[in-house]
């Protein structure tokens, strides 16, 4: 009975312990949860935007190392006016450019008819045809326009090495079209400047023309391979765009390594490339991971206090119960004098209340029955002892004949077995007379 009495006990504890620790940790983790959900969002909405931030950084390096070549054509026009300048000076001109630019392979000055006028170059040879020739029906619109031209990539069959044809108009001091100057620029000078463009700790930078070929790239090999890479999403994103926009937001994607990164890309505009910013996904994700690692922690350490309050409170509600019970137990054993103590919380207290005054009017029931059956006993006792004493009073009558001798000795039995202090036998037959006894 006392082992089963605790296991009883035992797994009261336990089921309010576990209910208070399964409520706790529910409370918790739904919590926890909406907490960390909006943590990581937060987080991830911050590193969009810190990612953002690297590749316009990057695509503005970039976008200043052509805009410093365009620059240096534009101010040689101005000071120099090399459309005016004899052949020699135009001669001057472009070797002081080639020597100022190192960038600069190749420099020439067209006329109005876009013939080649002066030409210079770092090559040991001269290559056949004009420097533009390739280009010459795209460059002429945006040149008599007054604009800027940045051909497309393309790549030297001889040294694999990516160039660049640009152009600025030569006007004269009334802005009028005087002919073209024109420099192909040596892309990989541009090789070192992406390389050292910082994007996290392990981070990429790479360089695509609207066609998706690589331009500029750590690994030059890949760049010198012409490798095309339209099959990434962000450089497929840009190939389908069709005006130049600000940087995308950055999600998870595969990288130009194969693995997965976090990725965007900015257009330059002018020229037509896209600089795309990749990181390796466990380190963009560092802090998420770390935070959400943090907030488990701190969920299950809350959840074990939580379990270890849930038990304790358990405890305090259960020890009322189990002393109501051990009690009522003892009461049930025969020990019915016990009373329950009052207390602990107000609906036990009352239960307790409530089986005092059962077990009051309990006692108060069995006194009573047990008194009415003395009665019965004594009365059955007494009407016993009559029996008896009549028997033997009959007995008495039938052994004796005489009546004289008979109602003397009936009265002494009569007076003895009923310890009567007076017995008197009266006859109705006036010819008898009365008997003293």
């Amino acid at each position: 009975m006392r082992s089963r009495k605790h296991r009883a006990a035992r797994s009261l504890t336990a089921t309010l312990a576990s209910a208070f620790l399964v409520l706790s940790v529910v409370v918790l983790l739904i919590s926890s949860g909406l907490q960390l959900v909006s943590n990581i969002q937060a987080q991830q909405q911050a590193l969009a935007r810190q990612q953002q931030l690297v590749a316009q950084d990057a695509a503005k390096a970039v976008s200043n190392f052509i805009q410093e070549k365009l620059g240096v054509l534009e101010t040689t026009v101005q000071l120099a006016n090399p459309a005016k300048a004899s052949q020699e000076e135009q001669r001057q001109i472009l070797a002081s450019l080639l020597g100022l630019q190192s960038a600069f392979r190749q420099l020439a000055i067209l006329d109005l008819q876009d013939q080649e006028v002066t030409r210079l170059s770092r090559l040991s040879q001269m290559t056949s045809g004009q420097l533009a020739d390739q280009f010459i029906d795209d460059l002429r619109p945006q040149i008599q326009q007054g604009e800027r031209y940045v051909s497309p990539v393309y790549i030297d069959p001889v040294t694999s090495e990516p160039l660049v044809i640009i152009a600025v108009p030569v006007v004269n001091a009334l802005r009028e079209f005087q002919g073209t100057l024109i420099a192909e620029v040596n892309l990989k000078f541009m090789w070192d400047l992406v390389d050292r463009l910082p994007v996290g700790e392990t981070g990429k930078v790479f360089v695509v023309d609207r066609q998706g070929n690589l331009i500029a790239f750590g690994d030059i090999a890949r760049v010198l391979r012409g490798e095309n890479v339209r099959n990434l999403e962000k450089v497929g994103e840009f190939i389908a765009s069709n005006a130049p926009a600000d940087a995308t937001p950055a999600h998870l994607t595969t990288g130009i390594q194969g693995t997965t990164v976090v990725g965007t890309y900015v257009p330059l505009g002018t020229p037509d490339w896209a600089v795309v910013a990749e990181l390796p996904w466990r380190e963009a994700y560092r802090e998420v991971i770390r935070g959400a690692a943090i907030s488990v922690g701190v969920t299950l350490a809350m959840a074990a206090l939580a379990g270890l309050i849930g038990a304790y409170m358990a405890r305090r509600l259960v020890v009322p119960l189990i002393n109501l019970t051990g009690t009522a137990t003892r009461i049930a054993a025969g020990e019915t004098e016990l009373q329950a103590a009052v207390g602990g919380p107000s609906e036990i207290a009352r239960l307790a209340a409530a089986f005092n005054s059962m077990t009051q009017q309990l006692r108060g029931l069995i006194g009573g029955l047990e008194q009415r059956v003395a009665e019965r006993t004594q009365d059955l006792a007494r009407r016993s002892t009559y029996l008896e004493a009549t028997a033997r009073v009959a007995q008495e009558a039938s052994a004796t004949l005489n009546v004289a001798n008979l109602l003397p000795r009936v009265a002494a039995l009569i007076s003895e077995q009923f310890d009567f202090y007076h017995t008197g036998i009266f006859l109705i037959d006036p010819t008898i007379k009365k008997i003293p006894v």
